[in-house]
């Protein structure tokens, strides 16, 4: 399941983490996306903890919707590159764009 084809834009979430394409032409330009989040990082955090189920509660109290936070602390955690990690986080906040 892992290694099969995903389309560009789609994700999934296997193994713990997030899978998603790579076809960087897909993604969106950022309006709002990750502001959406931080302002109202309370109402997110619950979707951040599905995705990223390996974050602690008191990470994700410490990450209080910082991105760069959320951003090293999965990638201490799932050991992934940085850059897939970004990408992933990336996906996230394209869902909150205006």
């Amino acid at each position: 399941m892992m290694d099969e084809f995903l389309k560009p834009g789609t994700a999934l979430i296997a193994n713990g983490f997030l899978k998603f394409s790579t076809y960087r032409h897909t993604f969106r330009r950022l309006t709002m996306g990750w502001d959406t989040v931080q302002g109202d990082w309370q109402r997110h955090v619950g979707q951040v903890r599905i995705l990223w189920s390996k974050l602690t509660e008191e990470e994700l109290q410490q990450i209080n919707g910082r991105r760069d936070m959320l951003v090293n602390k999965i990638h201490e955690r799932y050991r992934l590159p940085k850059d897939l990690v970004e990408e992933q986080v990336k996906i996230f906040e394209n869902r909150f764009d205006s």
